[in-house]
């Protein structure tokens, strides 16, 4: 598995919008009752949609663990019944990865975490705060969705900025660069600086849910395009900034085998602000700088340039749990080839068919 696990990290404010909430049934569990409820963190660079997802089963108990482990060092599993799972004294004894945290609130399922903010929906939505998650990629006929199930909502503070940062896993082979950004054993260095961004191509793994295939294949990888943009404040006649794009970028550059990374990164979805020069300004504008009669700041404030929309991962640093950077792993490139999976309402994974192309989507609303 991979060394960590695929989070966000998303501040802004609460948009429920419309069609937040919905009960799923399971087609195959008649005992089997699901909610799920969706709204967007919105900030004034973008938006992205978070989830939350769970259900119950009439008649048994809630199945979780404990936050205590057993002689050999793992956890203890437990049940615990559904009358009981609002006792302080029980949650106390649930794994906190295994909590979802509402403010000051601790739940030990996902659906009384969403009945809590159905019951306050008029004190969240606009309010601005710090949400917290697992990045999930799902396979559905052949389709790539990506996903933000949150853990955890907190109230922001002042001093945090607004923004969708996370940490990713990412498995990549000597494929992982177009050939058109490689020159010998280095970059082409003079497209990057003409694209001014680094395409390439990684997997996310994710773990084989079906009984029947996974001790043939534990876990399978998904394609995804993540992208390297180069800020225009980079200079590339700036030694200290050649050997920082270098060590990032030319880190994807491997001989046969296929390698591990983490990275901390930027899920962007919308348009970003673009700096304002005095190339921006009008000629009027610029004479009233020229003969004092306002400051360039005086002028810029209040104007904001927007570049296009976008929906991008954008890489931004290694993750500090990579202390030797670039990890080799046992994997081959037949462990790349990625099995597609047919996909019930509640995840369960039922048949494998294996497809011959992959697209990438984001928009789940053709899913169910």
């Amino acid at each position: 598995m991979s060394k960590i696990k695929n989070s966000f990290k998303f501040i802004g404010k609460v948009d429920f919008g419309n069609d937040f909430f919905r009960t799923i049934e399971s087609l195959k569990n008649k005992k089997w009752h699901g909610k799920e409820i969706s709204f967007s963190i919105k900030n004034e660079t973008g938006s992205q949609f978070v989830k939350l997802f769970g259900g119950t089963t009439e008649g048994q108990p809630i199945f979780t663990f404990s936050k205590d482990k057993d002689e050999t060092g793992k956890l203890i599993k437990l049940e615990i019944p559904l009358n009981k799972r609002f006792d302080k004294e029980v949650i106390d004894t649930v794994a906190n990865f295994k909590k979802i945290k509402v403010l000051d609130n601790e739940f030990i399922t996902e659906v009384d975490a969403i009945d809590y903010i159905l019951e306050n929906k008029i004190d969240f939505d606009g309010k601005r705060v710090v949400v917290v998650g697992e990045v999930d990629f799902d396979l559905y006929k052949g389709k790539v969705y990506q996903k933000y199930y949150l853990t955890g909502i907190y109230e922001a503070k002042e001093d945090q900025d607004d923004g969708f940062i996370g940490n990713m896993a990412m498995f990549f082979n000597e494929d992982a660069l177009e050939e058109t950004y490689k020159k010998g054993n280095g970059l082409n260095y003079s497209l990057i600086e003409k694209e001014r961004k680094l395409p390439i191509t990684i997997y996310i793994e994710k773990y084989n849910k079906d009984k029947a295939t996974r001790s043939e294949k534990p876990n399978f990888y998904i394609p995804i395009g993540v992208v390297l943009n180069i800020s225009d404040k980079f200079d590339f006649s700036n030694e200290k900034h050649m050997k920082r794009l270098g060590m990032l970028a030319e880190s994807f550059i491997v001989k046969k085998g296929v390698y591990e990374m983490g990275w901390e990164v930027r899920y962007h979805k919308g348009s970003e602000k673009t700096e304002i020069t005095m190339n921006d300004l009008t000629k009027f504008e610029k004479m009233q700088i020229e003969n004092g009669v306002k400051t360039f700041e005086e002028i810029v404030k209040g104007k904001q340039v927007w570049g296009e929309f976008t929906e991008e991962i954008q890489l931004i640093r290694f993750h500090s749990s990579y202390e030797n950077g670039l990890e080799e792993t046992p994997l081959t490139d037949e462990d790349l080839e990625v099995l597609f999976f047919e996909a019930d309402l509640e995840g369960e994974l039922d048949k494998v068919k294996p497809k011959s192309k992959v697209e990438e989507i984001d928009d789940d609303e053709d899913l169910f």
